[in-house]
C-alpha cells in the first residue's frame, strides 16, 4: 500500500464502473502476510480443483470467478461510498466452493496445535470448506452485512456455488459420481445416472499425441503406397493398402490408383488381381474406363476362358459411346462371337 498509485487499481466503490479494476484487484495485496495467506488457501483448495478440472480450466474459472465477484461488487456499492478492497480471497472463496460441491470427499491434511503439542488429521474438503465460509457468514451477520472481508468472501463462496452448480450440469469435469450432488442422490437411495466420463487434460494430451503419430504414419504409408504404384509394383501397393486399412478402417482407394492397378493387373496378366480391381473400380466409380474395364475383362472371360455367357453379361453393361473407336469395333466383334457361342452352347463350366 506505499506504492504510489494503487488506489487507482485496486476496487473502488461509489465513484463508478471501472471494469479494468475487476482484475486487477484480485492480484493485488495489502502486505505480505496478506499474500502468504492466500497463497497457502489457494495452493490447497487450487491442486484439488486443479486435479480434475485441468490447468487450463482452472486458470480461466479463477481469474473469471475472481472478475465476476468484483464487477457484482462495484455494482451493489456504485451508490455507496466505502473504501477500496484487494485481494485474491473473494477468487479463493470461490475455488474453496468448487472444492466443497465438485470434490466434497477429497482429504485435506490439517495440522493443529494445541496445549504444545501438533496434531496431524485428515479433513473432507466439504468440512474444512465449509468451517470457513459458516465462520465468515456468522462475522457478516454479527456485522448486519456491512461492506467488510467477511461479506467478500461469502460473496467470493456464493459466486463460486453458481459456477460449481453450472458445472455439474454441463458436466465441465468428470466427479466420478463424487460431487456433492450425487452424494445427496446416493444418501436418498436413489440410483446415480452414469455420466459420459469427461478426460483428464493428459489423456486428452496423450489423445492428440497418438492421434497425431498415426497421421503421421499414414501419411508414410500412402507416400510408400504411390510410389510403388509409379514404380509398377502392385503387390508391394497392395501390401502397403493393407497396413494402411489395419490403422485406418475407413480407408479406400481412389479412381486414379484403382485404375492404375487394374491396369497393371491386367498387363501381368494377373487375372484373380484384375477381376478384384476391376470389381471394385466399377462397384465405386462410373467412369469412361469402367467401359474399357468391362471390355477387358470381358474379352479375357470369351477368349482365353470360353466363358461366352459371362462375357455376354459385362459385354452388355458397356455403352460404346465411351469407347474408343477402335474399342468400339472389338466390342461388337465379340458381341457377336459371345452370342453366336452362347446359343451353341447348352450350359458352360465355371
Amino acid at each position: 500500500m506505499e506504492v504510489e498509485g494503487w488506489i487507482d487499481w485496486a476496487l473502488s466503490h461509489g465513484e463508478g464502473v471501472h471494469p479494468v479494476q475487476w482484475l486487477t484487484s484480485n492480484f493485488m495485496h495489502a502486505d505480505v502476510g496478506h499474500l502468504l495467506g492466500n497463497m497457502l488457501f489457494l495452493y490447497i483448495f487450487g491442486m484439488l480443483v486443479e486435479g480434475r478440472a485441468g490447468s487450463l480450466t482452472f486458470a480461466v474459472l479463477y481469474v473469471l470467478m475472481g472478475i465476476a465477484k468484483a464487477a457484482l461488487e462495484q455494482l451493489l456499492w456504485l451508490g455507496s461510498p466505502a473504501p477500496p478492497s484487494l485481494g485474491a480471497s473473494s477468487a479463493i472463496y470461490s475455488t474453496i466452493m468448487l472444492a466443497m460441491v465438485w470434490m466434497p470427499k477429497d482429504e485435506i491434511k490439517c495440522l493443529l496445535f494445541f496445549m504444545f503439542r501438533i496434531f496431524l488429521f485428515d479433513l473432507p474438503a466439504l468440512l474444512f470448506g465449509l468451517f470457513y465460509v459458516l465462520w465468515d457468514f456468522g462475522m457478516a451477520l454479527f456485522t448486519n452485512f456491512q461492506l467488510s472481508t467477511p461479506l467478500l468472501h461469502v460473496g467470493g463462496a456464493a459466486v463460486g456455488l453458481v459456477v460449481a452448480i453450472v458445472g455439474l450440469k454441463w458436466n465441465w469435469i468428470d466427479t466420478e459420481n463424487g460431487d456433492l450432488y450425487s452424494l445427496f442422490l446416493e444418501a436418498r437411495g436413489k440410483e446415480l445416472e452414469a455420466k459420459p466420463r469427461k478426460r483428464n487434460v493428459l489423456e486428452q494430451q496423450a489423445d492428440r499425441a497418438e492421434k497425431k503419430s498415426l497421421q503421421e504414419k499414414l501419411a508414410a504409408i500412402q507416400r510408400s503406397l504411390e510410389m510403388h504404384l509409379q514404380a509398377g509394383n502392385y503387390q508391394a501397393a497392395m501390401a502397403q493398402f493393407r497396413e494402411w486399412r489395419k490403422r485406418d478402417s475407413s480407408a479406400s482407394w481412389t479412381e486414379p490408383q484403382l485404375r492404375q492397378l487394374f491396369t497393371l493387373a491386367f498387363r501381368a496378366k494377373d487375372w484373380n488381381a484384375a477381376f478384384d480391381f476391376g470389381r471394385l473400380y466399377l462397384e465405386n466409380f462410373d467412369q469412361p474406363f469402367a467401359d474399357q474395364i468391362r471390355l477387358g475383362l470381358g474379352r479375357h472371360l470369351a477368349v482365353d476362358q470360353k466363358f461366352p455367357r459371362k462375357a455376354l453379361k459385362l459385354l452388355k453393361e458397356i455403352d460404346p459411346s465411351r469407347l474408343p473407336k477402335a474399342q468400339q469395333a472389338l466390342h461388337e466383334q465379340l458381341l457377336a462371337v459371345c452370342q453366336r457361342d452362347a446359343a451353341a452352347d447348352d450350359y458352360e463350366l465355371d
